[in-house]
């Protein structure tokens, strides 16, 4: 298991002893997700940066958002490492470090705080967690469609993620 402790990342196994840790970040670390043999993470100063899980070194800094972010989705596109994460006004970008450029994959009104994807669906959350913005692979011209859950619901939505299988029903079994 690992979990950020202000500037780093700590791993232990099963009984809680530390087994692995990372170096010190330049700033207090947030999301965190693994692909393959490298750790991605975002820190309060708005920077996506990398470790390597096999030999724990110093973050090197991939990209730097306008402001801090609390997801980042690793997927990998044949020999294409691509990183997504939110970028507040700017919608949800796609961070091709190893090439050099980003790309933006949703484009929005709303500044966004999360986000969630898989190949054909994009789903991301507004800074005042009250709706999520929807892409399918459908869409045109990369524009969501905003889906105000906490005024359905009338509470605040504060995670989610994508299902891809149907959800058991709420009704419970059928006879």
């Amino acid at each position: 298991m690992l979990f950020v402790t202000d500037d780093r990342v700590v791993g232990v196994d099963g009984s809680g002893t530390p087994i692995w840790e990372s170096g010190r970040a330049d700033a207090p670390l947030y999301a965190l997700t693994p692909l393959e043999d490298q750790l991605y993470a975002s820190t309060a100063t708005g920077a996506l940066v990398r470790t390597d899980l096999t030999h724990p070194a110093s973050w090197v800094t991939l990209h730097r958002a306008v402001a801090p972010f609390e997801s980042i989705q690793a997927r990998r596109w044949d020999d294409l490492v691509e990183l997504v994460i939110p970028a507040g006004s700017d919608g949800v970008v796609g961070v091709y470090a190893a090439e050099g450029f980003v790309a933006r994959l949703l484009e929005c009104p709303y500044a966004l705080r999360r986000a969630w994807a898989t190949d054909d669906l994009l789903v991301a959350l507004t800074e005042q967690r009250d709706a999520l913005v929807v892409l399918t692979g459908e869409q045109p011209e990369r524009r969501g469609l905003l889906v105000p859950l906490a005024r359905l619901y009338g509470h605040s939505i504060q995670d989610a993620t994508i299902v891809l299988a149907p959800p058991v029903s709420m009704e419970g079994p059928r006879a």
